[in-house]
């Protein structure tokens, strides 16, 4: 997987979502089916509020009933410093929205090779910078 965008990342982690996120105008006239309200620790740092619809679309409102719709926090990654190994995992956000029916767990794994090459992008991008600032450097020296 070569030139993965982060919205490439966040359209993948999207597909994991079992309702369609819809604004609040969007769920004027809609058959309400469930509501569910959850805390997360850091999902908007927030009490989350879900109005799941008939039509399986659902209204994600914060603690301040804002519409929630970006949902770009579902996974995450780090690299290790000794191994150079970009780590990927299913985070707090994510794990709270699989634990409350929000989220498929399967699918939601199934993104995570999409933000483990980004993230390798992002680090080989860094290190070809590094390496290419090292050179310049260098041959300065020379001269």
């Amino acid at each position: 997987m070569k030139n993965i965008t982060f919205n490439q990342v966040l359209e993948e982690e999207k597909k994991s979502l079992i309702y369609k996120p819809i604004t609040k105008e969007q769920s004027l006239g809609k058959t309400v089916k469930e509501i569910k309200s959850f805390k997360t620790d850091n999902f908007m740092y927030s009490v989350i509020s879900v109005i799941i619809f008939t039509d399986n679309t659902a209204l994600f409102l914060n603690e301040n009933q804002d519409c929630v719709t970006d949902f770009s926090c579902l996974t995450a990654s780090y690299e290790d410093r000794q191994t150079g190994e970009i780590i990927v995992y299913i985070g707090q956000e994510g794990g709270d929205m699989i634990e409350n029916g929000l989220c498929d767990e399967a699918i939601l794994k199934e993104s995570l090779k999409y933000i483990k090459a980004y993230r390798e992008s992002q680090r080989d991008a860094n290190k070809a910078k590094e390496i290419k600032a090292l050179k310049e450097k260098l041959k300065a020296l020379e001269e």
